[in-house]
């Protein structure tokens, strides 16, 4: 009886926070969507184009700093919630992540000035900027959704593109490059300065001598488990963005704006499988059984073989539509990658259980791979199929980098 009990109240919460988790993502979707609308319309592809290439390098060269910590702190995060362990190691993590944001920025700085083109070099200290503050943002988050709070997680998603919206409407007949990083950066930091505050709200005190200066033990815990994780990262960002880099170096800015609104849309699709990931997880924490792992793929597989339905029957529909005459390229592109919310909700799934199974030279080795192949099949389908031989690319590499994982956890369960 008392078993009973402890599992109805513990489906009870599961249930609960993948609702806020649902109205966090929903909230990110609908936003997002209506920028991927606004932005080509009043801008003009090349700006969106441009916009796109701009953030494919701030991701690429802002990852060091990234989630590869926010990773390595959400361990003790998810056991100990808002304690003063918890607390400690968030604190280390967000102080680490400030100190490598500056250690990344002067090499953001030199690499852009060495290798990025025009469009992308006019833009650097504000990309320095967004850069800084989605470090923040991304910690603030990264920690709620460890601890298992979505509610503060959608709060802060209400916050950010709250703040995106309103200045994307009162700028919308003036809207170029800058003013879009200028937008970002602002829903960025309303939201960081929220989730910080709440943070503080919710954990016991501390002083200021804790607060300032770093604790060399916890570092190294962090630094330890994020080295891998950093470099995996890093891979994993260049295998999303090459396309967009190769795309525009080969066929332009233009054929790159068409080719990310049909991105940006699927993209945001594969967060619809978000809830679910964030549900299961939990239970991978007690124990990975490949019975648990195939009900998670099982799950997945089924919402996001809808959503790849719906993307073959009405993309063309949708884009006709929102976009209008001269954008048919984008429904053809749309049908292909289709594919990706499939294949990105597999892949942060599988990403996760690596991570907890601190496997995370296996996520390195994987990702190294699947990057090489997009490379080479970007490099060779670009120059004759265009926009449509880059999206093949992307989800063959993606198909690969899926497999690899997959198999290696069914054979190395508990």
């Amino acid at each position: 009886m008392k078993s009973n009990l402890v599992w109805t109240i513990a489906k009870t919460k599961q249930n609960k926070e993948t609702a806020w988790a649902l109205v966090a993502k929903a909230i990110s979707v609908i936003a997002g969507v209506i920028i991927m609308i606004v932005v080509p319309r009043f801008a003009g592809v090349r700006v969106y184009g441009a916009f796109s290439l701009v953030l494919a390098y701030q991701a690429i060269l802002g990852v060091f700093a990234g989630n590869s910590i926010q990773a390595a702190v959400a361990r003790e995060a998810a056991a100990d919630k808002f304690g003063d362990l918890s607390r400690d190691f968030f604190l280390e993590g967000l102080k680490l992540k400030l100190v490598f944001s500056i250690i990344s920025g002067v090499v953001f700085v030199i690499a852009l000035e060495l290798l990025a083109p025009a469009t992308v070099r006019e833009q650097i200290w504000l990309l320095l900027l967004l850069v800084f503050v989605m470090n923040i943002w991304g910690h603030v988050v990264t920690f709620f959704e460890s601890v298992h709070r979505l509610f503060y997680e959608a709060v802060l998603y209400f916050f950010e593109y709250g703040t995106k919206l309103f200045f994307l409407f009162v700028f919308i007949n003036n809207l170029s490059v800058s003013k879009l990083l200028c937008i970002f950066i602002a829903g960025y930091s309303v939201a960081s300065l929220i989730g910080l505050f709440i943070f503080f709200r919710k954990v016991n005190p501390i002083n200021i001598q804790a607060l300032v200066g770093l604790n060399i033990g916890r570092s190294q815990i962090i630094i330890k488990r994020a080295f891998h994780l950093a470099v995996a990262s890093f891979l994993l960002i260049v295998l999303a963005k090459t396309d967009a880099i190769m795309i525009s170096q080969m066929l332009g800015l233009e054929a790159l704006g068409f080719y990310s609104i049909a991105y940006d849309i699927t993209q945001q699709a594969a967060i619809v499988s978000a809830p679910i990931i964030l549900g299961v997880m939990p239970f991978f924490v007690k124990q990975h059984t490949n019975k648990l792992l195939f009900k998670s793929v099982k799950k997945i597989a089924v919402v996001n073989l809808i959503i790849f339905g719906l993307f073959l029957l009405f993309s063309d529909l949708f884009v006709r539509l929102v976009y209008g005459e001269g954008f048919e390229i984008v429904g053809l592109l749309i049908k292909i990658l289709g594919l990706l919310p499939l294949l990105l909700s597999m892949q942060s799934l599988l990403r996760g259980v690596l991570t907890l199974k601190d496997t995370t030279q296996q996520i390195l080795i994987f990702n190294f791979i699947a990057v090489v192949i997009n490379i080479l099949l970007n490099a060779v389908l670009i120059q004759t199929f265009g926009v449509i031989g880059a999206s093949l690319a992307t989800i063959t590499a993606y198909l690969v980098m899926l497999s690899l994982s997959f198999w290696y956890l069914v054979n190395h369960s508990s």
